[in-house]
C-alpha cells in the first residue's frame, strides 16, 4: 500500500560558505565606503563582489525543518488517517557530531559566511510502500544541529519508517518571514571571549 507523510512547521534553510582574509577584507571596504551597518542591508552587494549565493556555498545548502516544531500527517492514499508531532514519534540523537558547524576555529576555516532563512507551513511530502498500515511510532526523525557562533538549532536531518529512510517526493508552498546573513572572523570569535 502506498502512504504520503506531510512535513509542517519551521523550516531552516541554511548556506555556509568559507572566505578568505582578501574577500572579507573586500566586503568590509565596500560597506564602509558605501555606508553599510549591517550585512543584511547589503547582501546582493555581498553576492556580487564574492560571486556567491546561496546555492553556490562551497561548505553546504540545506533546508531542513526545526525538531521542536515539526507537525505530521499520514495519508493512505487521499485519506488522512492520523496527525502527531515530533515528540510523539523516536528520536535518533546524533546532536553531538556537529554536522553542520560553522564556527571559526584556530585549526580550520578562520572566515565563514553563514546565511540563515527561517520559512514556515506546509514543508515537503515524503511516499513510502508498506505491507502493514503506519502508525506514529514507526517514525524515527534523525535529530542534528546547525551551529553558528550565536545561535543552535536542533534540525531534522531525516525521517525513518522504521529503518528506511524517506525521500522527499515534493516540496511544498512555504512563506518566509526571516532571513539573515552575517560573516563570522576569527577574530569576531576572540574579541566575544575576551569581552564575555
Amino acid at each position: 500500500m502506498r502512504y504520503y507523510l506531510k512535513v509542517y512547521g519551521r523550516e531552516i534553510e541554511m548556506s555556509s560558505h568559507v572566505l578568505s582574509d582578501e574577500q572579507v577584507d573586500s566586503v568590509k571596504k565596500m560597506m564602509l565606503i558605501e555606508g553599510y551597518k549591517r550585512y543584511i542591508d547589503c547582501q546582493e552587494r555581498i553576492e556580487e563582489i564574492l560571486n556567491w549565493n546561496k546555492f553556490k556555498s562551497n561548505m553546504f545548502y540545506i533546508t531542513k525543518p526545526e525538531f521542536y516544531d515539526t507537525k505530521f500527517e499520514l495519508y493512505e492514499h487521499n485519506i488522512l488517517i492520523d496527525s502527531f508531532t515530533s515528540k510523539e514519534v523516536s528520536m535518533k540523537d546524533r546532536r553531538d557530531e556537529r554536522v553542520y558547524y560553522t564556527v571559526p576555529q584556530d585549526d580550520w576555516h578562520h572566515n565563514i559566511l553563514v546565511s540563515v532563512e527561517e520559512n514556515k507551513g506546509p514543508l515537503y511530502i515524503l511516499e513510502f510502500n508498506s505491507d502493514t498500515r503506519p502508525n506514529r511510532q514507526d517514525f524515527i526523525c534523525e535529530v542534528v544541529t546547525f551551529e553558528t557562533h550565536t545561535d543552535l538549532y536542533d534540525i531534522v536531518d531525516s525521517i525513518f519508517y522504521k529503518n528506511t529512510k524517506l525521500q522527499i517526493s515534493e516540496f511544498l508552498d512555504k512563506k518566509n518571514y526571516s532571513t539573515s546573513i552575517k560573516i563570522w572572523t576569527l577574530d569576531d570569535i576572540y574579541r566575544d571571549l575576551t569581552t564575555n
